[in-house]
């Protein structure tokens, strides 16, 4: 009895307890704050916890959209803004230094001051209406969220600054080249700078699908002429990059976005689909939220910390974006020597005196002072990302980093919004032509029309293309960038003649463009299938642009199996077993699909025997474009293929015995299916492997990275753990009586204890979405407090 008892007592404690820190940790979404704006806001709620922010300008529902998403987000929030300044240490500790000094290496904090400083007003006032909007949503809370408790730390007031450096941070850890001319330099360290060129995916020849553009020749000559140059390997080899008219210069992730015309509509209207790719995260890295303005409104997906609506709608137009891979970063060798006890770097035959920069790092209140030096190019990077422990390390390889991101746009928020809240279509589309950086591809739509346009600046180098994918050669002067494309040049298309217009991370233009731009950018099998499909659809409604949203059919491995097949030995028991469970696949990669779980460890697998290579290679787009393309011509010698066995044919030997290891692995599996072996992971961060991973969440997924239901891999060896996928779906039909759809992969709330922490996850893991224009079910006040005038 007493036994009985004591457990009821318990219980009735830890319950109480929940309650308790429920009470004081979770925000309040019906209730009157007095606030300091001129103007009353309303903050009105859906069943989901998205906030509707109603008030009389934008500036004030900026406001709005700070408050509520420091209700929901605040601990996100203030993680973001400590990484992106390379702050971390200053409540971890040593443990996050070397990832602290990387971070300040990377060089862009000198250009966010500089941009705060000479803000135009307009900008300034947004912005700051939107901090301070942060900062009073913090004071509303009873108790800071449960990860300020844990690490007994506080939320200092939020700035502008904190909005610009996270804004560079994104852009740049979104940068597919710099990843992948990583990703080149680790190839060309074993391999030749020809075998580095096939390997790396470096010029047409070594693509798999080089013809396939997201802008075909005819359109590029319709809306660019002067961008069209016929492309020849004469040309590559004699190329040496010309100064026109250009600007002087002062010195895990993806997307799919698509959009058709109403002509070729259910709705008679333009339908638009969007979802952008980016590391899985507790909560989303996406926060869904509407701006309701007087005659206007905004609603869609924001990035935590900056308030821009990357993708969503207005009242006249919508827009969905994907990272566009244009080139906008390169690192080059430098050749470094002390003299007078100041380091130097060679160019063109001279030595000139770094520029040194002293950075002061508080690691709990230890200060350790650090030196940065800077080339003519950029940052000296003497710190680099160990990709085994994920540590900030020392490197001693002497590349400086030349970017975008280290240029000063004090354009680009007043662009977007201009844009998003405007009457012109076309001069607000122009406009952006401006931008800097980011650089997107934004697909656009308006009752009438639809199009693209890629912003951010184009590069025009001097040095051979050949060399554009890997780190160049700094001290000869020979690789520099030598100016913008103008801005009348950048390619606009506006209501294609096919009637639609699709992007996934592919190359923009084929070959056949001036300056080579996308000389060193592969194909995807994303885009690849988003053409496929919309090609042979004569009427597109907003059921199929669902279905097509989630498509799960690898469309690389459907069109190159058979030459996997006919490499196989009849004779041999293993791969007629392969042969036969593959030959009855329908390369949908289900979750209750047992046969995609076969493929994907024999992909896995035969990566691995290209020697000397990382699982960074193995796992992207650039093994892909090798790959898919290696097997239509396939070799059974080649120097990559790793050779245990001194073979006279060890690429052969190798697809061969990576079949029958992938069998044999496949039978000893109990629960072949997909899903059992592939699922959605999002860590929390910092708390992702600790406290028994309760801030955590896993969930059974479909799909890989060539998938239009996408989903990436982890870096980690034998493991199908996905790591990134949409983490942001929105379906927009231009039709005024249709509600637009949208979906994130967790919820609004970044709070455990909240009901809103993961409610729509199982919705999005099925496919499903939820209507943009929910009941609303609890409503804040944000009233102005009374000035003495009034009383």
């Amino acid at each position: 009895m007493i036994i009985i008892k004591l457990l009821l007592f318990l219980v009735l404690l830890a319950a109480s307890l929940y309650y308790v820190v429920h009470f004081v940790t979770v925000a309040h979404y019906s209730q009157l704050v007095i606030t300091n704006r001129d103007q009353e806001i309303k903050i009105t709620r859906d069943k989901y916890g998205i906030p509707t922010i109603i008030a009389d300008s934008f500036e004030d529902s900026l406001f709005g959209l700070g408050f509520a998403q420091a209700q929901d987000r605040l601990w996100q929030i203030h993680f973001r803004r400590i990484a992106s300044a390379g702050r971390l240490s200053s409540i971890f500790g040593d443990e996050t230094l070397g990832m602290d000094k990387y971070l300040r290496n990377l060089g862009y904090l000198e250009s966010s001051k500089r941009i705060l400083e000479s803000m135009d007003l307009r900008t300034r006032n947004l912005l700051q209406a939107y901090a301070d909007g942060i900062n009073q949503g913090r004071q509303s809370l009873i108790a800071l969220p449960i990860e300020f408790q844990l690490l007994q730390t506080d939320f200092p007031e939020f700035t502008i600054l904190d909005t610009l450096n996270f804004f560079k941070f994104y852009v740049l850890m979104a940068s597919l080249d710099i990843q992948f001319e990583t990703v080149r330099n680790e190839i060309n360290q074993v391999y030749s700078k020809k075998l580095t060129a096939i390997l790396g995916s470096i010029g047409p020849e070594n693509m798999y699908h080089a013809n396939f553009s997201m802008i075909n020749d005819e359109e590029l000559q319709e809306f660019s002429k002067n961008l069209y140059k016929h492309y020849s390997q004469r040309d590559i080899d004699e190329f040496k990059a010309t100064i026109e008219d250009f600007e002087v210069m002062p010195q895990f992730a993806g997307s799919n976005a698509w959009v058709v015309h109403g002509n070729y509509t259910t709705t008679g209207y333009p339908i638009l689909a969007n979802d952008p790719h980016l590391q899985n995260s507790m909560p989303s890295p996406w926060y869904q939220a509407k701006l309701k303005l007087k005659d206007n409104y905004i609603q869609g997906a924001t990035l935590v910390c900056v308030p821009i609506f990357a993708a969503g709608r207005s009242k006249l137009f919508s827009w969905g974006i994907t990272i566009l891979y244009s080139d906008t970063a390169d690192f080059f060798k430098e050749k470094l020597q002390y003299q007078n006890g100041k380091l130097h770097y060679l160019f063109k035959q001279q030595w000139f005196p770094t520029r040194e920069v002293i950075e002061q790092i508080d690691s709990k209140g230890v200060i350790h002072n650090v030196t940065y030096h800077f080339t003519g190019h950029g940052p000296i990077m003497d710190y680099q990302i160990d990709r085994l422990t994920g540590k900030g390390v020392p490197s001693s390889a002497n590349l400086s980093l030349q970017a975008l991101i280290h240029y000063d746009d004090f354009s680009v928020f007043n662009l977007i919004t201009e844009f998003q809240l405007g009457n012109d279509f076309k001069a607000g589309i122009y406009n952006l032509r401006k931008i800097i950086s980011p650089n997107v591809a934004m697909v656009f739509a308006s009752k009438q029309d639809i199009g693209f346009v890629p912003m951010g600046k184009f590069i025009i180098r001097e040095g051979n293309p050949n060399t554009h994918g890997l780190p160049k050669e700094g001290w000869t002067g020979e690789n520099e960038w030598l100016g913008f494309l103008e801005e009348e040049k950048h390619p606009i298309i506006i209501n294609p003649s096919k009637g639609y217009f699709a992007t996934a991370n592919d190359r923009l233009f084929n070959q056949n463009s001036d300056h080579y731009f996308t000389h060193a950018v592969c194909a995807t099998s994303r885009g690849y299938r988003l053409y496929e499909v919309l090609k042979e659809q004569k009427k597109v409604s907003i059921q199929s642009m669902m279905k097509l949203q989630n498509d799960i059919l690898d469309a690389y491995v459907r069109d190159t199996i058979k030459y996997v097949f006919l490499y196989l030995d009849k004779s041999n028991a293993k791969h007629n077993k392969f042969i036969d469970v593959i030959n009855k696949w329908d390369f949908q990669l289900t979750g209750d699909s047992t046969r995609a779980t076969l493929y994907m460890i024999f992909e896995d697998i035969y990566s691995q025997t290209i020697q000397g290579l990382t699982i960074y290679w193995q796992r992207g787009y650039l093994f892909d474009s090798f790959h898919f393309k290696n097997l239509e011509n396939f070799s059974i010698n080649e120097p990559w293929c790793l050779n245990l066995l001194n073979s006279t044919q060890p690429c052969l030997d190798n697809l061969q015995t990576s079949v029958e290891k992938a069998v044999d692995k496949w039978e000893k599996i109990q629960d072949k299916r997909w899903e059992t072996q592939h699922q959605q992971f999002f860590p929390h961060g910092p708390f992702g492997g600790k406290l028994f991973g309760i801030f955590n969440k896993q969930i059974p997924y479909r799909g890989n990275r060539r998938t239009l239901a996408t989903s990436w891999l982890e870096m980690k060896r034998d493991s199908f753990r996905g790591m990134a996928g949409a983490n942001y779906r929105q379906i927009i039909s231009m039709r005024p009586e249709d509600d637009g759809l949208y979906i994130i992969d967790t919820g609004t709330s970044g709070n455990l204890l909240s009901k809103h922490y993961d409610d729509q996850m199982q919705l999005w893991a099925k496919g499903e979405y939820i209507s943009m224009n929910q009941e609303q079910v609890d409503t804040l006040i944000l009233r102005p407090q009374k000035k003495k005038s009034d009383l």
